[in-house]
Parts: C-alpha cells; structure tokens; sequence
C-alpha cells in the first residue's frame, strides 16, 4: 500500500508538471496571436472602435491640406479654409454633422481647385451621403466620361471627367474642361473639383493625387492622429 501511494503520488506529480507546461504554451500562442492580430489592422484600414467622429470645425478643418501639404507653387486660396452651410436638400447634406471647404490656386496643370468635405455620425449616414454626392456628380449633364482612380485608397470612390462643361445652367463655364471625384472613408466624404478656362483638357494626375491624398488624411484623422500626408504630384 505504501509503495503503491508513492508511485501515485509521482505520477500525480509528473500530470500536474505536464498540464501546467501545457496551459504555459497555449497562453504563449495565444499572446502570440493577439499580437499579429492586432499588427494585421494596420494597413490602412480603421478599427470601427478606434475611429473618431469628425463632429466640428475644429477637427475637420485641419483634414483639408494646408500650404505645407500642397505641391511646391500651389498656395490656398484667402477666405480658405473654412467651413460652409449645408442645408438638408442639398445633395450630400442630409445627416452630416459638419462640412468644409478649401479652394487652391495652383502654378500650373489646373486652373482651379476646391475641396469638399461632410462628415456624418454614422458610417450608414456617410454611405447614404456619399451615394447622393456621387449621383450629383454623374448627373451633372451629358457628355460625362467616367474615370478609374486606381489606388487612392478609401473605402468608396468615383470620379467623371467632361471635355466640355455639360450643365446647361451654367452658361459661364462652356469652355472649361474639368474632372471631378468623391471618395468615402469611415464617417467622412469628399468632394474633389478641378477646372480649366479652356479646351485643353484637365490633367488626371492632379485629380488621381487630390484624391488619394484627401483619402489619406481623413484615415489618419479618424484614427485620432493629425493629418499629415501630402499631395504628391
């Protein structure tokens, strides 16, 4: 009997030594997991609860790029930036909680170039506002052709360009060629527009790089950072 209770008790020992070595190395992988999760979220894209809601002037403003984020020769144009009215039936401004505007005086490629920007308190709100701002965009008047911006990144863009100015309602700018896109990320839409006087047609690469750069600054503004990136031409 003695003897049999020591072995048990060795044997006892020995189990308790295996499970415990066993729950060490299950919380080690499993810490390890954790980590590359959480290193898997970063490119790019915003954890729904870690994004921040633009909900005024002061932390909408600062998305829109000021003269340090502009290409060498392009300055802001006075009065800008600074926020504007919007009034519900206005396409875009149903549920946006504030909107913005910049205009910019470029040195060369565009003639003019201004910059919209709705944020909204809801991700469903944003997407209800990006699809009107997008359907005002395409529903400008004939002659549209649609554009493909590849990478700007976001999560919804479009863009539509003209060679003459379709709108009827504006008699003003029948001359002018121009381009214009609107990119969605998190609880933010943007608005990009750019103009020529004149049938020379608008440079695409100054409309792919606005737009991949406002992108890029709302996720970093949404992400509780401040915006940093630049307009890369």
């Amino acid at each position: 009997m003695t003897i049999s209770n020591v072995r048990n008790s060795k044997g006892s020992w020995l189990t308790i030594s295996i499970l415990s070595l066993l729950v060490l190395a299950l919380a080690f992988y499993g810490g390890a997991q954790l980590v590359t999760e959480d290193d898997s979220q970063g490119s790019g894209q915003v954890p729904e609860a870690k994004r921040v809601v633009l909900r005024d002037a002061a932390q909408a403003l600062p998305v829109l790029p000021g003269l340090g984020s502009l290409p060498t020769g392009w300055s802001v144009k006075d009065g800008f930036p600074g926020t504007m009215e919007c009034p519900p039936d206005i396409p875009g401004c149903d549920g946006s909680s504030v909107s913005a505007v910049s205009e910019y005086v470029p040195d060369f490629m565009v003639d003019q170039v201004r910059i919209e920007l709705r944020s909204y308190p809801t991700v469903d709100a944003t997407i209800v506002g990006y699809k009107a701002l997008a359907k005002q965009q395409m529903d400008r008047g004939t002659g549209l052709d649609p554009l493909s911006l590849p990478n700007v990144g976001g999560d919804e863009a479009m863009a539509v360009s003209w060679a003459i100015h379709p709108n009827p309602n504006e008699p003003d700018m029948t001359e002018a060629t121009g381009a214009t896109s609107v990119v969605r990320v998190g609880t933010v839409a943007v608005t990009v527009y750019l103009r020529d006087e004149g049938a020379g047609g608008t440079d695409l690469d100054v409309l792919q790089a606005l737009t991949a750069a406002m992108a890029a600054r709302i996720g970093e503004a949404i992400s509780g950072q401040t915006p940093q990136s630049t307009v890369q031409l």
